[in-house]
């Protein structure tokens, strides 16, 4: 079976060796969180009706982590009844990289399972997408080339048949960061690309995903810090057009998110940005979030309104 542009470029995305589609970060703020390792996250809903005399407090969603703090479960609830969740499990191998992923419905009929293989490297070999009744989405094999400091210089995608399926090429700078990733179809034609520039320090300052030659398709801004500030979405349907909605964070002096600003369109002519949503958390003396409120905004509403509000319970190792 022949392979069109967009399926391939969707599979060269999925064995990017660069960022793994479902690679998770490791609990929050551990290094300030007392002398115990953080065990499971748990993230309630809790009723923002005025005059309601009790409150309700629905479990939405729970993560949990081992003793390294890798992130090995996140469960998300069906309404009131916290035993029936889908899932999404994490496994690593012996190094700490990310080797499955496993996501099930509710009734563990649904979802999909992503197993990996690894080099002696460390670069994705083999990938292999499945359903749990065994029917297989997408399987695809991949050699990369490294230059002599170990690093990727051309990955390259085949399908089952060993056929080539499309290529990555890495590009760098004298400083040896990694400056322009290009995807390319089996026929030689760019389908994608990802620019990063940096701050004299070393630190990453921006990176551009690009559809084609010059399509803009999203932004990534980061402080010096390292921290992402801000993020820009393009309207796919509009290639190079409009802004389609842009989101803004905001960190306190320990680098902790304390404020995140969605602006979106007001449907106006000269498509002006307004903000449409707004996060707020808050945190305990552990440097753990301790609540998050979310407030929305309507395209022509003056007023916010103060939508849902999430409280954290947490669990620790002993």
């Amino acid at each position: 079976m022949s392979l069109s542009a967009t399926t391939v470029w969707t599979l060269v995305l999925l064995v990017s060796q660069v960022a793994s589609c479902y690679a998770q970060e490791a609990y929050p703020s551990v290094t300030c969180a007392a002398t115990q390792k953080v065990k499971a996250i748990f993230q309630y809903d809790v009723d923002v009706t005025p005059g309601v005399a009790q409150p309700r407090r629905m479990l939405l969603e729970g993560d949990f982590y081992d003793r390294a703090g890798h992130h090995t479960q996140w469960q998300q609830y069906d309404g009131p009844d916290s035993t029936r969740f889908s899932t999404r499990t994490f496994t690593y191998n012996g190094k700490g990289q990310l080797t499955k992923m496993v996501d099930l419905s509710e009734d563990k009929t649904e979802g999909i399972i992503d197993s990996t293989r690894l080099d002696e490297q460390g670069f994705i070999a083999y990938r292999r997408l499945y359903r749990p009744s065994g029917n297989v989405l997408l399987e695809a094999f991949m050699s990369t080339e490294l230059n002599q400091r170990q690093q990727p210089l051309k990955s390259n995608v085949f399908n089952k048949q060993k056929q080539l399926q499309g290529y990555t090429l890495y590009t760098y700078n004298p400083a040896h960061q990694v400056v322009l990733e290009a995807n390319f179809t089996a026929e030689n034609v760019l389908a994608h690309q990802r620019t990063y520039q940096y701050y004299p320090s070393g630190t990453l300052h921006k990176t551009a995903d690009i559809k084609g030659r010059q399509d803009t398709l999203l932004l990534h801004l980061f402080a010096p810090t390292g921290l992402l500030t801000a993020e820009t979405h393009f309207n796919e349907e509009q290639p190079g057009g409009p802004i389609a909605y842009q989101i803004v964070r905001k960190y306190d002096r320990e680098h902790r998110e304390v404020e995140e600003l969605t602006y979106s369109s007001d449907y106006r002519p000269g498509n002006n940005l307004r903000v449409s949503r707004r996060e707020v958390s808050h945190y305990g003396a552990s440097c753990l979030k301790r609540k998050t409120l979310i407030y929305t905004r309507a395209p022509y509403a003056e007023e916010e309104k103060l939508q849902v509000v999430f409280v954290y319970r947490y669990t620790y190792y002993r």
